[in-house]
Parts: structure tokens; sequence; C-alpha cells
């Protein structure tokens, strides 16, 4: 997901003004060059999730951190010019081409996360990625502040992505819990009903009188499960199949997966055709006979 945020000025550090004393050529010079260097930093930036450490490593996230340590760093050096030039009565000001006089540059970000598995009103948090604003507004140059610390409106907020699942017209993620008894080990594995997914599928009386039913599912990840259902046993209405490891994988080990519910519905028809009335008659005679104990 691409962003676009603020970030402060590298030239005027937030204040929407720089200082020219000395050399006129010398400072248009410099603003050039900072100038250039504040393009640079315009490039798209990537950055990962922290909670998504199994996906992308850990390597990677620290690298993160340790550069947002040095974002926060370099906002207090900015708090500090920004201190020294507001304290600096005598200086020149001229004002920013960089960032126009608003004292933020816009920057493209580009937020990496992962979604599979997870659950409807899933918050991802990006630290310190939001918008950044000096505690001293614009051309408000009367103001000092102490330069140990950052202020609390100098660090960045953070970035929250709120998930929203769109319902699917075949698949549910509804259902009761399922147990799953191994004889073994004498245990009892307790699936989530996130971790699930339930469906409905008609099907006629012909097919649901043992004749090996065959039918193919379209999963939600675009996967093809062709499924064979057993010639011997008949299928009952409203019968529930199990599919195994066909779920959605777990968000925080993606090895492991739900199962997927089949829920048949037997269509029965209402009319019986004429040339099958004999043959149905036949059926039933031959079905209803009497035994003697």
């Amino acid at each position: 997901m691409s962003i676009v945020r603020n970030r402060l000025c590298s030239q005027c550090h937030g204040l929407g003004r720089i200082q020219c004393n000395g050399n006129k050529s010398i400072n248009e010079a410099k603003c050039n060059l900072e100038s250039a260097c504040n393009e640079k930093q315009k490039a798209r930036e990537v950055i990962y999730a922290p909670e998504d450490v199994h996906k992308f490593g850990l390597d990677s996230i620290r690298a993160q951190e340790e550069k947002v340590r040095e974002q926060l760093f370099m906002l207090s050096n900015a708090q500090q010019q920004q201190s020294v030039i507001a304290s600096d009565a005598k200086a020149s000001l001229k004002t920013c081409s960089s960032c126009n006089s608003t004292g933020v540059t816009p920057c493209e970000a580009l937020l990496v996360f992962h979604i599979q598995g997870k659950q409807h009103g899933h918050t991802i948090t990006f630290p310190c990625q939001g918008d950044q604003v000096m505690a001293t507004p614009p051309f408000v140059l009367h103001q000092c502040f102490s330069s140990c610390d950052v202020h609390k409106d100098t660090i960045p907020g953070d970035v929250i992505v709120v998930l929203h699942e769109i319902p699917h017209g075949k698949f549910v993620r509804e259902g009761v819990y399922f147990e799953c008894v191994k004889k073994k080990k004498k245990k009892v594995h307790k699936f989530s009903v996130r971790n699930n997914l339930f469906m409905k599928k008609k099907i006629n009386l012909v097919d649901a009188l043992g004749t090996g039913y065959k039918f193919a599912i379209v999963t939600p990840d675009r996967r093809l499960l062709r499924i064979h259902c057993d010639p011997i046993c008949t299928i009952e209405p409203y019968s529930i199949k199990c599919i195994p490891n066909e779920g959605v994988p777990d968000p925080w080990q993606p090895t492991i997966r739900g199962h997927l519910f089949v829920q048949f519905e037997v269509v029965f028809p209402k009319v019986i055709p004429p040339q099958l009335r004999s043959v149905s008659c036949f059926t039933l005679t031959n079905i209803f006979v009497y035994v003697p104990f």
C-alpha cells in the first residue's frame, strides 16, 4: 500500500525560512545542493510491518527500527537548529524554496504487510510513519524550546491499517468449533472458527444415491480441488463433509491451514417422469422383502 506523508524539510528544518548570511552566491549554491538532496529523499521508501517478522525476517525489522531512531535523532537536531535561528535576531532570513515556506515536504512510502489469514477488523500498526510537524509553527521565531529532548509534537504519529473483509459469494468463515480427535495420541485439537471455510453444494437425487459423485471446487486463492465422493456411501440431505487442510492459513504460521467443510443440499424432483415410474415400483418391491426369523 502506497501513502504520501509529510516529512520535515532538511533545508529549513521545519521553519519555512533559512539563514542568508555572508556571500549570496555561496548561500544559493548551498541551497541548491540541499534541494538536490531533498529530491533524493523523495524516493519511495519501503516499510515492513513489525508484526510480520516471521514473513520478512528479523534483520529487516531491526534495520527499520534503527532507521526510525535515526529519524528521531534528526528531529532533535532540527529542533536545536530551530532554537538557534529563533534566538538569533540579527540573522537575515530568506523564504525556503524547497518547501515553499511550509516547513514540510511530501514523501512517498510503500507499506508492506501480510494479510493472508487475518481476521476482519485486524489492525496493522506502522510506528512513527505518520506526518511530521514541528512544535514551532512556520514564521514564529520568537519562541525557543529546549534542545535536549524532542517535543511530543515533533514525534510523527503511527499509521494504522484496519483490514475490512469483503463477503465472498460462496465461502464463509463462520460456524462451530471443530474437534479433531487423534486416537493414537488421544489428544483433542481445536481449530479456530476463523481458520475454517464453509460452503454449500447443491446436488440432485441421482448423485446423492451412492454413485460416486465427482465435482471440483475453486478455492479463494484460485486453486482447483477435485472431490470424489465414496461410491458405497450415500449423501444425506444437509450432511457435512470435511476436506482437511484446505481452509484458511494461519496468519502467524502459514504452513498450518484450517479445514474446508462442504454442506450438501439434495434437490428432490417435484415430478417423477412416466418412464421412471415402473422402474421405481420395481425397485421398491424388491427392497421390501419379508425375511422370516
